[in-house]
């Protein structure tokens, strides 16, 4: 492939991302230190996640509620990084796909995806795992799971964290992506779903207790929340919370 073609195309791509955080009001920064030009310091809403010699992490984790507005919280090595509202599968699909090409087109090993999809809307969700598996079908280190959307629009009052507008689709994407699933691959995805729309497959429904604050609880759901968007807790350490009923 042509040299100045690759330029080109890795340029158009950065300037992509920059405009992007610009939008949303965020700001790239050096990481200090000596060596700057052999890392990258990425602050968001405060977060600041550090890059050697822009690989940018080692796992992407998409996090996606379905429906007629779709939530998508985009986790890289487990902590926050971004999040946005779509209003069409086509921009979801664009933003996703915009992501892996800038995290991966400098890094050397390929990176790890993961995408969690709530299942509340089985038709949508099935519409969405369908297209990813068409684009990226021969992708490795690839991993789908269907998540139980149960009690995940039960979060009020959160719709803005420091100046950022988090919409409620959003929030429930982020507690989704707290929640283990069922893994799917392209071989028996179609399989996985029509047991469950039979009702074939036997589920774990989520309790009240797993998502609604607890009065004696250690923490509130919502302390989680925002403990996860300011970078203080990773994706790991808060399903560890939820896993053992501690919220």
């Amino acid at each position: 492939m042509n040299t100045g073609y690759i330029r080109i195309t890795f340029i158009l791509i950065l300037l992509y991302l920059i405009m992007s955080f610009f939008e949303k009001s965020h700001t790239f920064a050096g990481s200090g230190g000596n060596d700057t030009t052999n890392s990258v310091s990425i602050d968001i809403t405060n977060v600041k996640i550090e890059n050697k010699a822009f690989k940018v992490g080692e796992k992407l984790t998409f996090s996606i509620d379905p429906g007629k507005k779709i939530g998508l919280m985009v986790f890289l090595d487990n902590y926050y990084f971004d999040s946005y509202c779509c209003y069409r599968t086509e921009e979801l699909i664009e933003k996703i796909v915009k992501i892996m090409r800038v995290f991966q087109i400098n890094n050397p090993d390929l990176i790890h995806v993961d995408f969690k999809f709530g299942r509340g809307v089985l038709s949508i969700t099935y519409e969405l795992v369908k297209n990813i598996y068409k684009i990226f079908k021969s992708r490795q280190n690839l991993r789908v799971y269907l998540i139980d959307e149960s009690r995940t629009s039960k979060i009020k009052n959160l719709n803005k964290f420091k100046g950022k507008k988090v919409s409620k689709d959003e929030i429930s994407a982020l507690i989704l992506a707290m929640r283990e699933g069922i893994e799917v691959t392209h071989e028996n995805y179609i399989k996985i779903f029509n047991q469950i729309k039979s009702k074939k497959l036997k589920l774990n429904p989520i309790s009240k207790r797993d998502i609604e604050s607890n009065n004696g609880a250690l923490f509130k759901i919502e302390d989680i929340i925002e403990k996860v968007l300011s970078g203080e807790c990773s994706l790991i350490e808060s399903s560890q919370l939820i896993k053992n009923n501690i919220i």
